[in-house]
């Protein structure tokens, strides 16, 4: 079974309606919403539905707190971790669940921009590549985890370089990342990061880009999991 985790602040409708499509699929154990703008949820019942937990932020958690959060409350070992602005092939649950096994790393999506070096999406089967050094375009807008692996990401990163800290972590753990490869999918992206400023998010990037900087070189020299992993 599969926990979904998906913070939102309800800037992009159709998320609601792709919502009501993912809780049909047998192997989705629960989606986990973060609501970091209550003031926005929408008046309706599906949000009564019994797959569906709703956590109401008194204030905006903002995205990485609320993959730390949400990944804590999940029931399944395996857990999506979902960007509330993406449509993809359902299909996917089964395929994950079936190839992903404890030994791996994470699985996220690959844009499948070919000028970036990806492959490209032709049949739409839905296949898994290993990471050999490809460009890492759209793996944050998608990504399974087996919280059993899972590191909280530290502190001082809200917004930005979340992705980057589970790619990072699993790889120089000697574990094997994926990418979701040859599958129809969609994003609109950046929804929420509109809310702010074209100053304060290049503000918020920088600051973040120098804390991610010092936190990837223990990664890399292996002194974060000394007290950080949980696997």
């Amino acid at each position: 079974m599969i926990s979904i985790v998906s913070p939102t602040m309800w800037r992009y409708p159709p998320y609601l309606d792709f919502l009501k499509a993912i809780v049909r699929i047998d192997n989705v154990k629960e989606v986990i919403i973060i609501n970091n703008d209550s003031s926005k949820t929408p008046d309706d019942p599906f949000l009564n539905h019994p797959k569906i937990k709703i956590f109401f932020a008194t204030s905006n958690m903002y995205i990485n707190p609320s993959w730390n959060f949400g990944v804590k409350s999940c029931d399944s070992d395996i857990v999506c971790i979902l960007n509330d602005d993406l449509h993809f092939d359902l299909r996917l649950f089964y395929k994950v669940e079936e190839f992903f096994t404890p030994e791996m790393g994470a699985i996220g999506l690959g844009s499948g921009i070919v000028e970036y070096g990806q492959t490209p999406v032709t049949t739409g089967m839905i296949d898994f590549e290993p990471f050999v050094g490809q460009n890492c375009q759209g793996f944050g807008e998608l990504m399974f985890i087996r919280k059993s692996h899972w590191a909280d990401i530290p502190d001082g990163l809200d917004l930005g370089f979340g992705d980057d800290f589970i790619f990072d972590y699993h790889h120089f753990k000697g574990l094997t990342n994926y990418f979701i490869t040859n599958m129809w999918h969609y994003h609109k992206g950046n929804q929420t990061m509109f809310a702010f400023t074209s100053e304060d998010r290049q503000a918020r990037y920088e600051r973040e880009l120098v804390r991610y900087k010092e936190v990837k070189q223990k990664i890399v020299d292996g002194t974060f999991y000394l007290t950080n992993s949980m696997g």
